[in-house]
């Protein structure tokens, strides 16, 4: 040893210089190349695994103490609860440099790390378990020492460095990969920790992708991926004293991707976000704003574009813009649909608006120029796939938002070629509301019973937010209402809508202005127009209607009626307002005209009612008090065409009743209507109408009654009216006038008061009527009389009088020149001798004057005032037919019975009385020239017969005394002025008879003496007989005397009066008289 080291001692100091530095150089290879990683790989394995309470196993590594690079290759990190290594890594190397010794810094050059995976869950991580996968990985860092800017001029830490990392990514069991990087840069210029600074160059990532996912619970994957531990909460740092400073030059993030997959909804929504930003010069102490600028882009087209400033000192502020387009409504369907009661099938929208957001000032948040597009709307039923409802084009533009002063502005919202279809169902439900069914009122109810407190607190707490629009408008719009309630179900379509609202305020601050109008589908247009002050309700405004085709209303003509619209159109214009208290019930005024209007009934072609013009003018209708006042209606050219049916049923009663054209009156008058039935509403607001004037010109009636045959058929011809004062309900009388002919050439006059709403109705008219043809009224004569009218006019006056639901009549009519036709066969028409009544009543030329006074219940469904005028007449003639005589004697005499004319017993002569009523007779026979009478001779076969006798025994013993007085030429004219002085000359005369008689016979004649006076009278009167040829002769005798009487004397025309024999000789039943026939 002490040679060795005296040898040593003995070399130049060069050469031990040499030998020590290669001693110690092969020593520092030595522990580089072998004892480093020796080290390394023991550390690793042994403490660092102890520490990690897992399995480290290390494939290699290597140190180069010259270059002092370093790579570690195959590290793994077991853990027994996994089957996989819980870190794994291909490799790891790096060269350290001291070149920057002299400056106090140590470099890392070349780090790479490659092939890289961490299992999280295998170092106890809080949060999801994930796997961090790096495939590889570049960096270069410079650590050195830096004085401090501070007073003291310590020395601090100071770090630059540059990161590159390629197809990294983070994956968890659940969802995947939900984090991953095609390729990314950091340039950090400068980090001193201890001075709170840091200066980044630049960031950059090349298509990074991000998930994210909101589970079932409604919670996002990432709130639970990191979570801080307990004792990480409970030392949490407090705050710093001051600021760190950091600046970012730039930042790019390009062809990223963001995955987002909502699973709480129904439908899961799936979206993959293309994503591409920039920022720049970014700092938290600077005064200038950083740049930025970011757009988004799904695979659907939609798009998000967001660019401006941001500036995060003295206080975080931004300003920018932000634009959107091709935004699908329908793909965000499960998020809304479960709270619609339609389908939206489709829809896009777009938009954009500037924003400063500084959220420490008194402002907050601030938008501007907002716009917002909406294209392509499309509402379906759910059910049956039809739209409901559909918009091409939605605009808003210009809008402003502010946050400080809750108050939102929008310039004007532009609605374009909007289509709404309404259905209601039979049951009255409206189809829109059926479809939201009971979910929506539950929750409806809930939400206003849950949060009502809390409303009414909220609202009391803070000011309400006021939205503001200058303009709002909707053009082309079409509304198509489908009403299967309506009586008639159909549809009806209002298109061409253009709606112009300015001046909006939730506030109700401004006045709004309103322009309305459209057209329908039937034909028309409508234009409504005004202001209306929203806080009060109240307004003013005007309103036209031009052509409205009244077919639009036809669906709600009531069932019961089965009437037939079949044109008509109405013009009008006038003002709307609007009073306090009034809600949305306005009151109107101005002028209403209904023109060319034609209806018929349902399944009849013809016209059933029509009007040229209809005009209401200087109406008012006020909703709330529902009342309408008319100063004046007037009706030009109106026309009816009614027709009663072979059933005796009214066409116009079976339009509007709706009741069967065959049901008969006893089946109506058996049936109450619902509404004579129904009870009174209490509680109903009386309705009030009130018409100052109505009137008719130029009117038209067409009427024919078919319950005749041939048909009846006349016309109402030139018809003008007038009405005065017509109040619903009021018992006041209204002035009525009215003149028209009959068929052109009949005028008729009607006047007087009526109170037509009157309970019961009151009325006073006169009717008169001149020279109407009475061959219009054959077919009425026919089936009443059994007779046809073959020529002949009527004039008709009468007094009509209502009064406790009756009807009194007084009638004088005129028949002038009536001459009925042929008797037809009609089982149906009265047996009466029709042409006798006729012959009684009608003078020289064919005239004849009836007055029929007629009587009616009004609450008789049958009643008819023609209906009852003609049976009093017919009453009339079955009368004067069944007592033609009484007539005769009440007409034109003293009203005796002048049916015969009495004669003594036995005798022919004329009583003074029978002279009376001959006298009667004929002067009806001279004012009634086509009367004529028929004499019939009687006997009493009794009375005659004795006084006969009588007559033929004064005349035996009278003659006997004549001959006596001829022979001395003194006898007188006739022998019935034969007397006789006193009783013995009677005797005398007796006895020459009696003797004469018994001697004619062959008897002895007894002494004068022994005859009593009695005895020869009774002998005498055995021998007088009265034959039947005799009675015969007495009555023809008595025919003669009357049939003279009234020809010769009376100067009654010879071709009036006819003898007519008895139907038998001589009859026990009949009496000295002539019996008078009648026969026209």
């Amino acid at each position: 040893m002490g040679d060795l080291r005296a040898r040593w001692k003995r070399l130049h100091w060069i050469i031990r210089s040499l030998a020590l530095f290669c001693l110690l150089l092969g020593l520092y290879a030595a522990a580089g190349f072998w004892g480093v990683p020796a080290l390394g790989g023991y550390l690793l394995e042994n403490q660092v695994a102890e520490r990690l309470e897992k399995e480290v196993a290390l494939d290699q590594l290597t140190f180069n103490p010259f270059t002092w690079r370093f790579e570690l290759s195959g590290l793994e990190v077991s853990d027994a609860d996994f089957s996989d290594p819980v870190l794994a890594m291909g490799g790891l190397q790096g060269n350290l440099q001291f070149g920057d010794l002299l400056d106090l810094a140590l470099r890392l050059e070349d780090l790479q790390c490659r092939g890289l995976q961490v299992q999280t869950a295998g170092f106890d991580v809080p949060g999801a378990p994930f796997t961090l996968d790096l495939n590889g990985m570049r960096a270069a860092t410079r650590v050195g020492l830096e004085r401090s800017s501070e007073p003291d001029s310590s020395w601090m830490p100071v770090v630059n460095a540059t990161l590159a990392i390629s197809e990294c990514t983070l994956s968890e069991p659940e969802h995947g990969t939900v984090v991953s990087l095609a390729s990314g840069a950091v340039e950090l210029e400068r980090f001193a920790p201890l001075e709170k600074t840091a200066t980044v160059n630049a960031i950059s990532l090349q298509a990074p992708f991000a998930k994210v996912v909101r589970r079932g619970d409604g919670n996002l994957n990432w709130a639970g991926y990191f979570v801080a531990s307990a004792s990480a909460n409970a030392t949490a740092p407090d705050p710093p004293s001051s600021p760190f400073a950091f600046s970012l030059a730039s930042f790019t993030v390009a062809n990223g991707i963001a995955r987002f997959e909502d699973r709480s909804v129904a439908s899961t929504i799936e979206k993959r976000v293309a994503l591409n930003a920039t920022l720049s010069d970014l700092s938290t102490t600077a005064s200038s704003p950083a740049s930025f600028q970011a757009r988004a882009r799904t695979k659907a087209g939609e798009t998000i574009e967001v660019k401006g400033d941001l500036r995060l000192a003295p206080a975080l502020a931004t300003n920018g813009s932000l634009a959107f387009d091709g935004v699908s409504l329908p793909h965000y369907g499960p998020y809304y649909q479960p709270a619609l009661p339609f389908e939206l099938a489709s829809g896009q929208v777009q938009g954009r608006t500037t924003f400063r957001f500084a959220p420490e000032s008194d402002e907050q948040l601030h938008l501007a120029g907002s716009d917002l597009a909406i294209s392509g709307l499309s509402l379906r039923d759910p059910q049956l796939g039809t739209e409901l409802f559909s918009l091409p084009q939605a605009n808003v533009t210009n809008g402003t938002v502010r946050l400080d002063g809750q108050a939102v502005h929008i310039a004007a919202v532009d609605l374009q070629g909007g289509k709404v279809h309404l259905q209601r169902h039979a049951d009255g439900q409206l189809h829109l509301m059926r479809l939201l069914g009971e979910v929506g009122s539950q929750k409806a109810s809930t939400a206003t019973s849950a949060h009502a407190g809390a409303g009414r607190d909220k609202a009391d707490a803070s000011p309400a937010w006021r939205v503001r629009v200058q303009e709002s408008t909707l053009a082309d719009w079409t509304v198509r209402w489908q009403d299967e309630a309506a009586p008639r179900p159909d549809a009806l379509t209002v298109s061409d809508i253009d709606l112009a609202l300015r001046h909006i305020d939730s506030a109700l601050a401004t006045p709004l202005e309103l322009a309305l109008s459209g057209s329908l589908n039937t034909g028309g247009n409508l234009t409504l127009d005004g202001n209306l002050d929203p806080k009060t309700l109240t307004g003013t405004g005007s309103f036209a209607l031009n052509d409205l085709d009244i077919r639009a209303g036809r669906m709600y003509v009531p069932g019961s009626m089965q009437l037939s619209l079949r044109r008509g159109v109405v013009d009008g214009t006038g003002t709307w307002k609007l009073r306090p208290g009034d809600g949305i019930a306005p009151q109107l005024s101005g002028d209403l005209a209904l023109k060319e209007f034609e209806a018929g009934a349902s399944g009849d072609p013809d016209t059933l009612l029509g009007v040229t013009r209809l005009a209401c003018n200087g109406f008012s209708v006020a909703l709330p008090e529902q009342a309408i006042t008319i100063r004046k209606v007037q009706l030009v050219e109106p026309y009816a065409d009614l027709k009663v049916n072979a059933n005796g049923r009214l066409n116009l009663r079976t339009v509007f009743s709706g009741e069967p054209a065959h049901e008969t009156n006893a089946t109506r008058s058996a049936t109450p209507r619902a509404s004579d039935t129904s009870a009174p509403q209490e509680n109903a607001r009386e309705r009030k109408l009130a018409v100052n004037q109505i009137e008719v010109e130029k009117g038209y009636v067409a009427f024919a009654d078919q319950t005749f045959s041939p048909a009846m058929s006349t016309s109402l011809q030139d018809i003008s009216a007038s009405l005065d004062e017509l109040v619903l309900g009021s018992p006041e009388p209204s002035r009525l006038t009215l003149k028209a002919g009959i068929e052109g050439h009949a005028p008729l006059y009607l006047q007087g008061q009526i109170a037509p709403f009157a309970r019961p109705v009151q009325s006073d008219l006169t009717l008169t009527l001149s020279n109407l043809d009475m061959v219009t009224l054959s077919p009425y004569l026919r089936k009443y009389l059994a007779y046809p009218v073959s020529t002949g006019q009527l004039s008709w006056e009468s007094s009509i009088a209502t009064k406790e639901n009756t009807l009194q009549a007084s009638n004088a009519f005129r028949f002038e020149r009536f001459v009925l036709g042929e008797k037809v066969d009609d089982p149906d028409a009265p047996n009466i001798p029709v042409k006798l009544a006729l012959s009684l009543l009608q003078d020289g030329q064919g005239d004849m004057d009836l007055n029929v006074p007629v009587e009616g219940d009004l609450n008789d469904p049958g009643f008819r005032l023609g209906g009852v005028i003609m049976k009093a007449i017919i009453g009339v003639f079955r009368n004067i037919a069944s007592a033609p005589f009484s007539f005769i004697g009440s007409m034109f005499g003293s009203g005796e019975d002048v049916s015969f004319v009495s004669f003594a017993p036995g005798r022919a002569d004329l009583t003074d009385m029978a002279r009376t009523k001959l006298q009667t007779v004929a002067e009806a026979l001279k004012k009634r020239p086509r009367l004529q009478i028929d004499l019939t001779g009687l006997v009493d076969s009794a009375a005659d017969r004795q006084a006969m006798r009588d007559r033929a025994f004064d005349n035996r013993i009278k003659g006997a005394k004549y001959r006596e007085l001829e022979q001395a030429g003194v006898a007188p004219q006739d022998i019935g002025a034969v007397s006789f002085g006193d009783q013995e000359e009677y005797r005398k005369y007796v006895v020459q008879v009696y003797q004469k008689i018994l001697n004619e016979a062959g008897d002895k004649a007894p002494a004068d003496e022994d005859l009593s006076l009695e005895t020869m009278e009774e002998r005498i009167r055995a021998t007088i007989a009265v034959t039947a040829n005799e009675l015969q002769a007495l009555a023809a005798q008595r025919t003669a005397v009357v049939q003279s009487f009234l020809i010769a004397e009376q100067e009654v025309a010879a071709e009036q009066v006819f003898r007519k024999s008895a139907d038998t000789a001589i009859s026990e039943q009949d009496k000295a008289r002539v019996r008078l026939g009648l026969h026209g």
